[in-house]
């Protein structure tokens, strides 16, 4: 045998052992490269989920020009401002990223300038959908600043919870307490609230979020939704739906919260 015969089967018998004393693959492997990969290059550290918490604030209360917003309602009283709900922000790169929040509420009791009591309340819910154009801020210790500006539209739902003394027809509160508590309504009439649909309304956001885990980030956001005023109608009288008064009440707020979400 030549030596040059014997090297190629020195070499293709050490191959031989190389091979038998390898690890042996399931097929599994590479698809798990795939899956890590995926998740390092696509996933990780871009999807943010977690619950905010907020206050809200009318942007106006009181009908200007010492006018009214509808019949003798010219002034609005924030009764509950706190809201409560989903933060989800997608990271598309470094700078650019879109958020979803459905954690604003407000309800504002009106005020009846004639007997100086409440006839309702206005609720106001929001949900925000906005681009964000961020910048991040990396430090050495592992943890990340990221402050951003958002804009968006916001879905607003609106509702009128009544008061019970003037959704059953009384004269005033002491009437219904002293007469009427518990009963539907008076004398066969009732009173009403109708409110127009709020259309979507322009949204700005300027915030700040903090990476202060591997896993978890704080966001502290500002929140303004322009939303138009919104048309109402007083009607009574529960068989014939009689209008007695049409005009609008303010919808505008702003919004300050505070969010902590998981990061995948």
């Amino acid at each position: 045998m030549s030596v040059n015969t014997k090297v190629v089967a020195m070499l293709c018998s050490f191959a031989g052992i190389a091979a038998l004393a390898a690890p042996q693959s399931n097929g599994n492997d590479s698809i798990k490269f795939e899956e890590e990969s995926f998740y390092d290059s696509y996933i990780k550290g871009r999807i943010h989920v977690g619950l905010s918490v907020t206050t809200s604030s009318a942007d106006e209360t009181t009908a200007p020009n010492g006018g009214y917003y509808l019949g003798n309602i010219y002034n609005f009283k924030e009764e509950e401002t706190t809201g409560i709900g989903f933060n989800i922000r997608l990271d598309l790169c470094d700078y650019i990223a879109l958020s979803f929040a459905n954690d604003a509420h407000l309800e504002l009791a009106s005020w009846n300038k004639n007997i100086s009591a409440s006839d309702g309340a206005l609720e106001i819910d929001g949900t925000a959908f906005q681009v964000l154009l961020q910048y991040p801020f990396r430090f050495e210790e592992g943890w990340s600043l990221t402050p951003y500006i958002g804009l968006g539209m916001s879905d607003i739902t609106a509702k009128w919870s009544y008061a019970p003394w003037w959704h059953y027809g009384w004269a005033t509160p002491e009437d219904y307490a002293t007469y009427g508590n518990g009963s539907t309504d008076t004398r066969g009439s009732s009173r009403w609230m109708v409110l127009a649909e709020p259309e979507r309304a322009f949204t700005f956001s300027i915030g700040a979020s903090c990476q202060i885990m591997e896993h978890f980030d704080i966001d502290v956001f500002y929140r303004h939704v322009a939303v138009d005023d919104i048309d109402a109608t007083f009607r009574y009288n529960r068989i014939h739906g009689a209008v007695a008064a049409s005009g609008y009440y303010p919808a505008a707020y702003s919004t300050l919260g505070l969010a902590l979400r998981y990061v995948f």
